[in-house]
């Protein structure tokens, strides 16, 4: 109550004492005011003055809780991501890990959001933030929703086929043996360069291959590591040696 009476005295006089000072300083400012108590029911409670509600209730805005603005939390996301984004790692998070964020309550509210973030981007070894990133309390309630639509062995061939595997190897064989065509090793040819790029590319399209698979398994390596003909530990090893 007391320091109620001292704002409502700044409030109504714009005057303000240093501590341990005996003249007034005068003093322009907007107070901007938030709470999460209904101090309505305070001020019927007389738990809260109620001059000085009316003093601050000018423009009053209702801010709902996170869990009933999903549709904030994507852009939210983002907002929290870039406190932890850096030219030599540009964060950004997976389609699957985004939906598994829109479908919690987040009781903690903004807070807990930004602190998740932090985690999921203290946790990540690479640039891209997965389902496994996240907290259990999180990723748990996802992968419980979707384990009935999640792809089995028989969908693997709509990931990769084949034949369409054949046809790709035979298009980068091709174009391939067109560069080496043009090549003039008379005037000379950095070769290890050459190969340090062939690597960096393999590398890439590993990484992809990789990521494609866990973001269709809901983040499961098993079930991943099943479609590409490894076992999870390799395909762990091989996801952060790629990056």
């Amino acid at each position: 109550q007391a320091i109620q009476v001292k704002l409502l005295r700044v409030l109504e006089t714009g005057e303000i004492f240093r501590v341990g000072g005996e003249r007034s300083i005068r003093v322009d400012t907007r107070v901007i005011a938030a709470t999460n108590a209904p101090l309505e029911e305070l001020v019927a409670e007389k738990k809260f003055r109620e001059d000085l509600f009316y003093r601050l209730d000018v423009v009053t805005l209702v801010l709902p809780p996170l869990k009933e603005r999903s549709e904030d939390i994507p852009l939210l996301a983002e907002h929290f991501l870039k406190r932890h984004y850096s030219k030599e790692r540009p964060l950004r998070m997976s389609e699957k890990a985004v939906v598994a964020l829109t479908r919690y309550n987040w009781p903690g509210n903004i807070r807990e959001l930004a602190n998740v973030i932090a985690q999921a981007a203290a946790i990540c070894e690479g640039t891209t933030i997965m389902i496994e990133h996240l907290p259990d309390k999180i990723s748990a309630r996802y992968l419980k929703e979707t384990v009935q639509t999640a792809p089995t062995q028989q969908t693997l061939p709509t990931l990769i086929t084949p034949s369409l595997e054949r046809n790709l190897l035979d298009e980068v064989t091709a174009n391939l043996n067109d560069y080496i065509d043009q090549i003039d090793v008379k005037a000379g040819f950095d070769l290890p360069a050459f190969l340090d790029s062939l690597k960096d590319v393999s590398n890439e399209a590993a990484r992809k291959i990789i990521e494609k698979s866990l973001d269709a398994s809901g983040g499961r390596y098993p079930q991943a590591a099943k479609w590409l003909g490894t076992t999870p530990r390799v395909l762990r090893y091989l996801y952060k040696e790629k990056k």
